[in-house]
């Protein structure tokens, strides 16, 4: 799998910003979260996976979109 610099380089930038928006959204006010709030953002995060399985599916294909929900699962 030959992948190129650029979306490298968008892929970690994607997600320097979701985990810069985790910490100064998501723990800006120290609170106990409740059942309700911490399902919601384990959906949110989930999702996100999902989108970025749905964008290999487009790009790379089924296979390796197969190859990532598989090991996001297992993890």
């Amino acid at each position: 799998m030959d992948v190129p610099v650029e979306v490298w380089a968008i892929t970690v930038a994607v997600l320097i910003c979701v985990i810069v928006f985790d910490l100064l959204v998501v723990t800006r006010k120290p609170h106990e979260p409740s059942l309700r709030e911490a399902g919601a953002w384990s959906a949110f995060y989930v999702a996100l996976a999902l989108v970025f399985a749905g964008g290999l599916w487009v790009v790379e294909g089924g296979q390796m979109a197969a190859e990532f929900t598989a090991g996001y699962l297992t993890e």
